[in-house]
């Protein structure tokens, strides 16, 4: 039930993310940035150690961190709160790049190291990595929206428009260039979410029918 469970999960997760993004996105203008980066880089990497701990807690915890795993949305924010116009698209790439280069490397060194030293040290390097990065959240990284460019002071009530996900969707129709591009990206992830999903369950048949 591999490709099921990884199915599930998985499906959960982006129901929550759709579900709690615009949420993150009105709390984050009212907030700030930093507090929400810290808290969906948290709960993005909450699962790892659970990884080798409970199965069960793991399956759980990584589909319930779906509604916090919108760190690309706040990065995206944050990056539109510390560039201009003309810098931004520039900046959005970088950010893609770099994802894209922790993409490259990670299965390669995660390969080697569980090949010649095991899995537990795999989790264990992960999860300092993660520690790491919280760390470097909360000493290094500044407040990118100031206090007088926030819609409203702390503890201003968020209103249900700008929390509804299906809000988002129905304003998508009222451009039509918006919507073009909405479905070009939705037809382009559609694809590659499928094949993520189900890439490690086909590398594991080929391996067996090679062995």
């Amino acid at each position: 039930h591999t490709f099921l469970m990884n199915g599930l999960i998985q499906g959960v997760k982006g129901l929550l993310s759709f579900m709690s993004a615009p949420l993150i996105g009105a709390l984050s203008d009212v907030w700030g940035r930093r507090s929400f980066l810290l808290v969906t880089v948290f709960f993005t990497c909450a699962p790892i150690p659970l990884m080798r701990l409970s199965p069960w807690w793991y399956f759980a915890m990584i589909s319930m961190s779906g509604a916090f795993s919108v760190t690309f949305s706040v990065i995206f924010a944050y990056v539109a709160d510390v560039t201009d116009e003309r810098e931004r698209s520039t900046a959005y790439g970088l950010v893609s790049a770099t994802f894209a280069a922790s993409l490259v490397t990670s299965p390669a060194i995660g390969a080697y190291l569980s090949a010649w030293y095991g899995d537990n040290l795999v989790v264990l390097v992960a999860t300092l990595i993660a520690l790491a990065d919280i760390c470097f959240i909360l000493l290094a990284v500044p407040e990118s929206l100031p206090d007088k460019m926030r819609l409203n002071t702390w503890g201003a009530p968020i209103s249900w428009e700008q929390a509804d996900p299906f809000a988002s969707l129905r304003k998508v129709g009222q451009d039509s260039t918006v919507l073009l591009i909405c479905i070009t990206v939705f037809l382009s992830y559609l694809p590659e979410a499928g094949q993520y999903s189900s890439f490690f369950l086909y590398l594991r048949q080929v391996r067996h029918t090679a062995a």
